[in-house]
């Protein structure tokens, strides 16, 4: 009798361990499911259109906040000490100590490295050309030398989707607005 008792509860312990090893398998995938989409949101939530920026400074209602908008509108569209990033390496416009800086794509290492020239610099702006320079990831955390940085801007020369637009921020960048702008050529 012990015996058919020992023989019946194995059985069920193997039908139980069956059963669970199913679960855990399921849970894992759910959770990994959940984890890709929650990742991706967040990039494209994060990366806001220039124009909903400037607004929701302009929707504070406070000085701060238009002043704040018009003094972005001027480092976007204004003439400013700036620095070019290209291929070749860095070209400075003006003798003031740079505010903006823009690059491509490819030449985004050069923005890594620590450089004196970086330290006053607010607004980064990568220019993208094509599907090929979304390729590219912008990694803030590799940042050493942009101490007054306030804002990140994607220029789009095409069409582009701004979820496609790859970011890396550090936990503690909440101070950095990241938007983009699409300016299609006529």
């Amino acid at each position: 009798m012990k015996i058919k008792l020992h023989f019946l509860s194995r059985k069920k312990d193997c039908v139980f361990s069956r059963l669970n090893y199913r679960k855990c398998r399921l849970f894992i995938l759910l959770v990994t499911i959940f984890y890709a989409f929650s990742v991706q949101n967040s990039y494209a939530q994060s990366i806001k259109q220039f124009d909903e920026v400037l607004n929701s400074m302009l929707a504070s209602g406070q000085e701060q906040g238009n002043a704040d908008a018009a003094y972005l509108k001027s480092l976007v569209y204004d003439v400013q000490p700036r620095i070019y990033v290209h291929g070749d390496g860095l070209k400075k416009i003006s003798e003031k100590a740079p505010v903006c800086v823009t690059a491509t794509p490819q030449s985004l290492e050069l923005l890594y490295e620590t450089n004196p020239l970086f330290e006053q610099v607010e607004l980064i702006t990568v220019k993208i050309s094509n599907a090929r320079d979304l390729n590219y990831v912008l990694d803030m955390t590799r940042f050493k030398s942009f101490s007054k940085l306030k804002y990140v801007h994607f220029l789009c020369n095409y069409d582009c989707d701004p979820a496609l637009i790859r970011l890396q921020w550090p936990q503690a960048s909440g101070s950095v607005i990241v938007f983009y702008q699409i300016s299609l050529p006529e």
